[in-house]
């Protein structure tokens, strides 16, 4: 069989970057041998390629470790057929699969493009170089997608995920802990004052304001959770983990921002008001559920702050008369 080539990667001083790693799920030995050497010996710049039988086992792998690609059978031991690639979607993260079946199925291969996969083969056509050109071209447009995909899906002015990017993100992680009955926390934020600060002192230090709001927020959560500014001057975050951590987890916020208040030579105060909403299935039918629900906690907290504020100028008032 013609084995393709492919350009090798690397600076003009000989130093090349880590081969891309490739997860090849196949259960035939004899053809998981086949297709492992036709991916390894593309010209000067062979992959890295791992291996799974079973669909679990691939599941397990791709929660675990990262790889560039998937080359996915669809008639596996524990899973068969357009169900195999839903499945392992929902571990793959976006990572581009490439069908391999030993099905010339034109209806099946269209159905498995329309559900996200990037190439359809049939192994009995299959050739070194139209293995490695659909895997090239895979890659390459997961590239440009990724690319134009983290413009879309950030936050301009803080580099947070922005409501998109949120929603994107964290509605597959949503229907996991559904599915699983796993812990998470939904954390809604609003930064007190805004209006005044940009009324008072100019948009720019309320856009400093925000930014610092944003640093905060990634000090206090974890890489693993999705933060984002939903717009204006709310936030949110999905955390992963405990439910009954979520005072802990308010706790934690209120202690980084005291600290950055008591720093000398501050133009403001910053002041969050914000509610942590632990994630129940029987309740939480949708993430737009749980969302709401955070969005109700956290302006009932900001009314209270807002009353106790009154209260206090109240009193002074009568004190000072």
């Amino acid at each position: 069989m013609p084995i393709c080539e492919i350009a090798p990667r690397g600076d003009a001083a000989g130093t090349e970057d880590p081969l891309p790693r490739v997860l090849l799920v196949e259960d035939n030995p004899g053809d998981a041998e086949l297709i492992r050497i036709l991916l390894e010996r593309n010209g000067t710049c062979p992959l890295e390629v791992q291996s799974a039988t079973r669909l679990d086992h691939a599941k397990a792998r791709l929660r675990n470790e990262t790889f560039a690609a998937i080359v996915l059978d669809l008639g596996l031991p524990d899973c068969q057929g357009i169900e195999t690639l839903r499945r392992i979607q929902e571990d793959a993260g976006g990572v581009p699969i490439i069908i391999l079946s030993g099905l010339n199925d034109f209806e099946l291969s269209t159905l498995a493009v329309r559900e996200g996969a990037q190439d359809y083969l049939s192994k009995g056509l299959l050739c070194g170089e139209l293995l490695a050109r659909s895997l090239r071209f895979a890659l390459e447009r997961h590239s440009i997608l990724t690319e134009a995909t983290a413009d879309s899906v950030r936050d301009e002015l803080t580099g947070l995920y922005n409501r998109r990017g949120f929603m994107t993100l964290a509605g597959p992680v949503f229907k996991t802990a559904s599915r699983f009955a796993s812990d998470a926390t939904l954390v809604y934020l609003d930064l007190d004052g805004l209006k005044l600060i940009n009324d008072l002192q100019g948009h720019a230090i309320g856009d400093q304001a925000l930014r610092e709001t944003a640093q905060t927020l990634r000090e206090v959560f974890r890489e693993s959770d999705i933060v984002a500014r939903l717009g204006g001057d709310e936030f949110v975050v999905l955390a992963l983990g405990d439910p009954d951590n979520a005072p802990t987890i308010l706790k934690r916020v209120e202690a980084r921002i005291a600290k950055r208040n008591a720093q000398s030579d501050r133009r403001y105060e910053l002041s969050l008001s914000a509610s942590a909403v632990p994630y129940q299935p029987q309740r939480h039918r949708s993430l737009e559920i749980l969302l709401q629900e955070g969005d109700q906690l956290m302006y009932q907290q900001k009314r209270e702050k807002k009353l106790c504020r009154s209260a206090s100028v109240q009193a002074v008032g009568q004190v000072a008369v």
